[in-house]
């Protein structure tokens, strides 16, 4: 049985020869020296009032253990539990109750995936969290695979993990709270929310920004997408993400949306002679769940006198398996009204080819996390080939989120993209100033 580097000083003051006198570990014969007496995470049963923060790291690698446990540590676990393969982790599974297990999938004897199978059989329901020094491909296989046994597999991690990643799956999980709202965002309420989307003549007040897309072709600027901004008269500038998800917590998804549209198609009546410049506007999990914002939204679109192809209306692949039958109406209705559909961040859902079959999307935005990676990492290269051929067999254009450097763009023009956008091409601006930019051009 191998020994958790935290573990070590405990097994030291027993007399125990796990581990060597320096305070390193062997693990397959290669010495790998473990946490210091500091930083070092006390291994012990966990009572039912500690369980959320208790884990156990299955690892062969003792220096992975370390580090996965220092992790943990810091983002509040009080009991960190280490296991150097299947067999040990069933072993502390037998003793001890867990919140959370972090568990590479490589391992000699009992591997990640069988561990897996164990664990289905056991009905363990806490949260899983793979990880693996192999390519995404098999991390993404192994969390599909334990999904369909049954498991709560929040998902899959490359090693050596960054607590950014780590941090921010576990949150999604449900196993962290949430992080105060960054840029200014903490502490504001529904009310002043509900101001700053209503009041159009308030001097605070929520308002799209527009970043550019642009032709592959000839970088002839085709279009942009509204993003949320707020300079919150006290709270300071208030980041799109932040601002989205704060609106999504207290119920105003559906108010962001129509500010947003409001706001596009006022954009779009600036710019003359723009017969195919659309202005992307994200719909939000409220709208999706919401039969009546068919009508609302087309409402706008039909007051504006714009042509139909004004707008176009995008959705994130993994809102739509929240309530995919509400959203598949809600979104075949849009698009019965006129309005063109876009699928963002294609490739991180599950149900992706099913969704392609039963919405009408016009557009696919590939997610930026690809196209970033796809310059240096084949993988990636291979899900931005197989994307577009996609969608060129279901007739639709491409999008290419994340341009960054030129290495980027040539990528898109190397496989046939229609147009990009990320922040080599413009980053978000007030509408004036995209107006000015796109008037130059």
């Amino acid at each position: 049985m191998r020994t958790c580097p935290s573990s070590i000083g405990r097994r030291e003051r027993r007399g125990d020869s796990g581990g060597s006198a320096d305070g390193t570990d062997r693990d397959g014969g290669r010495r790998v020296r473990g946490a210091t007496r500091r930083d070092r995470i006390r291994c012990r049963a966990v009572s039912p009032a500690t369980l959320r923060r208790a884990a156990l790291v299955v690892d062969d690698d003792a220096a992975g253990r370390a580090h996965t446990g220092e992790l943990l540590r810091r983002a509040g676990f009080e009991a960190v539990d280490c296991a150097g393969d299947g067999s040990e982790a069933l072993e502390r599974l037998d003793a001890s109750r867990y919140g959370l297990v972090l568990c590479d999938l490589r391992m000699p004897g009992m591997d990640g995936v069988e561990l897996m199978r164990h664990l289905a059989d056991r009905r363990f329901d806490a949260p899983i969290v793979l990880t693996s020094a192999s390519d995404e491909r098999l991390l993404a296989s192994a969390t599909g695979h334990g999904r369909t046994h049954g498991l709560n597999v929040a998902g899959g991690l490359r090693k050596p993990l960054n607590r950014v990643s780590l941090h921010r799956m576990l949150v999604a999980a449900g196993v962290l709270s949430p992080p105060p709202a960054p840029s200014g965002a903490a502490g504001i309420d529904a009310d002043a929310l509900r101001r700053g989307l209503d009041d159009a003549d308030a001097p605070g007040r929520i308002r799209a920004w527009f970043r550019p897309v642009l032709r592959v072709r000839d970088g002839a600027t085709i279009g942009a997408e509204a993003v949320p901004h707020w300079s919150h008269p006290e709270s300071g500038e208030v980041g799109a993400e932040a601002l989205a998800s704060a609106v999504e917590r207290t119920g105003l998804g559906g108010r962001l949306t129509m500010r947003l549209l409001d706001d596009a198609l006022a954009l779009r009546r600036t710019l003359p002679g723009a017969a195919r410049f659309a202005v992307s506007v994200a719909l939000s999990g409220d709208d999706l769940n919401d039969f009546g914002a068919v009508e609302r939204l087309h409402g706008r679109l039909e007051a504006s006198g714009l042509p139909e192809d004004a707008a176009v209306l995008s959705v994130s692949e993994c809102r739509l398996v929240e309530d995919a039958a509400t959203a598949t109406e809600v979104l075949t209705r849009l698009r019965m009204r006129g309005f063109e559909l876009s699928i963002d961040d294609f490739g991180t859902g599950w149900s992706s080819l099913a969704l392609l079959a039963q919405i009408p999307f016009g557009r696919m935005r590939i997610d930026a996390r690809f196209v970033l990676s796809a310059p240096t990492d084949p993988t990636a290269t291979g899900i931005v080939e197989s994307s577009v051929h996609l969608a060129r067999r279901l007739g639709m254009s491409v999008v290419a989120d994340g341009i960054e450097s030129q290495a980027h763009w040539d990528l898109c023009a190397r496989h046939g993209i229609d147009a990009a956008q990320g922040y080599l091409l413009g980053r978000p601006t007030p509408p004036e100033a995209f107006a000015e930019r796109y008037l130059r051009t």
